[in-house]
């Protein structure tokens, strides 16, 4: 089945679980949502935290220009830090792109998280280097979509990488809908089974 007929049989859903999808011809773009409660105010308190506990510095220096230097230092290192960390926060929680298919090129690119203290990567595959693409049930009945590629080109060895997280009971069938058109996308529905 090609990827237009897929498209066409199963259009791809405005959004699954954590991922909003749209399709620009020739890629389709699915973006992870920013972080949904109350951390994601976090990064701004810090950053209020960062420009009142300079303020604080500046004064304590202005007002006692000859008094001790511990406190307006400790709270000059606390400002850097609370700036450190609200950076790394802010890109942490925002919207971000998880994945992207180019059709034209044939390639899938996905964009990992890196962690609070390490940057995001990106990987690109061509779509053959992708070897299956899986719904995995976690506890509670949320789901998630798994890509299996090659770990180097040409490689057996392959590596699992999320694409999907945090899809409800509820929304499965546009999970479904998702998997069927990327598995066309990738050729996986061509390839023989394995018996």
């Amino acid at each position: 089945m090609s990827f237009e007929r897929a498209l066409r049989d199963n259009p791809a859903p405005g959004s699954v679980g954590d991922v909003e999808l749209r399709y620009d011809a020739p890629v389709l773009v699915g973006e992870g949502r920013g972080v949904a409660g109350p951390i994601r105010w976090l990064p701004g308190v810090l950053l209020l935290a960062a420009l009142a506990l300079g303020l604080g510095a500046l004064l304590t220096l202005i007002a006692d220009p000859a008094g001790p230097i511990h406190v307006p230092l400790a709270q000059g290192l606390g400002a850097g830090l609370a700036v450190a960390l609200g950076g790394r926060l802010e890109r942490h929680t925002r919207h971000r792109r998880r994945f992207v298919l180019h059709f034209a090129d044939e390639t899938v690119r996905v964009d990992l998280q890196g962690g609070l203290w390490r940057r995001p990567i990106s990987r690109t595959w061509p779509f053959d280097a992708v070897k299956g693409l899986y719904v995995v049930e976690k506890r509670g009945g949320v789901f998630s979509l798994w890509m299996e590629a090659a770990k180097a080109p040409g490689s057996a060895r392959t590596v699992p990488v999320l694409l999907v997280d945090g899809v409800p009971a509820d929304d499965v069938e546009a999970l479904r809908r998702l998997w069927t058109t990327l598995r066309a996308a990738f050729g996986l529905t061509r390839r023989p089974t394995e018996g």
